[in-house]
């Protein structure tokens, strides 16, 4: 068994969670230009106008533009930034234990199912606030000037929640791509390490430096755990925790020089 110098996994989340963000912002940029431009034969008020069921066909054109730039866009590059995250950490891993590490593939297919679902609910989200805001505007809810700026609101509002959403996921893709690489490299110990700034929270704290393996369970337990579930480094909530590598067994290139070896 070797026992190479502590080594902890490339910090990738801060890199896929921009990514990420970037793509999702395009996104609302996207509706909210198509909605915009849904509303504009409407920012004249017609007397004895059914404004609830414009409303209602703006909301609905606004869901089904969102579908569909979700689906032409967001999947693809939500893919290719787990895609890259997952080897770069393969890589990484490769490079000490000494044999090529297969690149992680659970853990992504999750992030974008979750990243995807969470893009249709906040773009629907979206397009039912705007189209709120523009019934309540029709009705004489509010002066003609405050339109604009209450639009704005639903999207820097769901702008806002989707960030959060993506900041928390970041760190739990993390934590599952390095779990599942380092169980496919055979690291057979890890200790944990923990950022010891004035944010870690005192159960992570306690737990620096501590060793444990992904083969066992969780050094973080659900009592003391903010998601109430067992973790590894980077698992819980918004958990910026690392697992640095303390020893790991022979892969399969040192198997087969050993046994060239022997052959000899």
């Amino acid at each position: 068994m070797r026992r190479p110098p502590a080594a902890a996994p490339p910090p990738f989340p801060h890199a896929t969670e921009a990514r990420l963000k970037h793509a999702s912002v395009a996104l609302l940029l996207a509706l909210r230009r198509h909605l915009t431009a849904s509303i504009r034969p409407l920012r004249s008020r017609a007397p004895g106008a059914n404004y609830a069921q414009l409303a209602v066909d703006v909301a609905a054109a606004g869901r089904d533009a969102g579908r569909y730039l979700r689906t032409q866009n967001y999947r693809r590059l939500v893919t290719a930034a787990a895609e890259r995250a997952a080897r770069d950490t393969a890589r990484h891993t490769s490079g000490i234990v000494g044999w090529q590490v297969p690149v992680a593939t659970l853990a992504p297919a999750a992030l974008v199912t979750a990243a995807e679902d969470k893009a249709e609910e906040m773009m629907d989200g979206m397009a039912e606030c705007m189209a709120g805001r523009l019934e309540e505007w029709l009705a004489g809810g509010f002066p003609d000037e405050a339109l604009d700026a209450s639009l704005q609101e639903c999207q820097d509002n769901h702008a806002s929640r989707w960030f959060w959403w993506l900041t928390l996921m970041a760190g739990w893709f993390a934590g599952e791509v390095v779990a599942e690489t380092y169980r496919a490299a055979g690291v057979t110990e890890c200790e944990w390490q923990s950022r010891d700034d004035r944010r870690v929270r005192p159960a992570h704290h306690a737990l620096d430096g501590v060793r444990f393996s992904y083969d066992g369970p969780a050094p973080l337990t659900a009592d003391k755990s903010s998601n109430g579930e067992p973790c590894f480094p980077a698992q819980d909530y918004n958990c910026r925790c690392r697992p640095r590598i303390v020893s790991y067994a022979a892969g399969p290139r040192e198997n087969a020089t050993r046994s060239a070896v022997r052959s000899a």
